[in-house]
């Protein structure tokens, strides 16, 4: 069974699953975030899908990148990535995704000759010992959330997992 995502070399949505569930319970704060890209859609019409291809792993580069050792990236699928990170509390997570938000904005993408800005929208939810498909959700509704208020920013759940 594989477990990256061909385009990325990134684990896959299965892997992902799984490894957190397996997680250590015994760090003060774990939580995952949810990453989409912004506009996707026009990337794809503007430019065609080879360049939206090319999107993905740029953006996938970038967030692992710049995550700890110890954190996960996963391609979940189309434009959208999964992160799991540790920390010492809440507020390190939701630096760490404020971090890879900004990550974007570093590094321009112009390998078709035009630059084309890279944002992305964030959702961010704690995760406790158990369901990996719960905190995922809170963290989707999260980033919905900064999608629907202007896009390029982080969100938190406001429920926890």
């Amino acid at each position: 069974m594989a477990i990256t995502d061909p385009l990325t070399g990134l684990f896959n949505r299965r892997y992902f699953y799984k490894r957190v569930s397996d997680m250590n319970n015994n760090v003060k704060c774990r939580a995952l975030i949810i990453c989409d890209i912004d506009n996707f859609k026009l990337v794809n019409d503007t430019y065609g899908h080879g360049t939206g291809d090319l999107v993905i792993k740029f953006v996938g580069n970038q967030l692992e990148k710049n995550v700890r050792k110890g954190d996960m990236v996963a391609r979940l699928g189309g434009e959208e990535f999964g992160i799991y990170v540790e920390g010492d509390s809440f507020t390190h997570c939701i630096d760490t995704a404020e971090r890879l938000r900004k990550s974007l904005h570093k590094i321009a993408f112009d390998e078709v000759g035009t630059p084309i800005s890279v944002t992305a929208s964030f959702g961010i939810a704690i995760h406790r010992e158990g369901c990996v498909e719960s905190s995922v959700h809170k963290a989707d509704l999260a980033m919905y959330n900064a999608k629907n208020t202007g896009k390029d920013k982080v969100c938190v759940s406001d429920t926890f997992a």
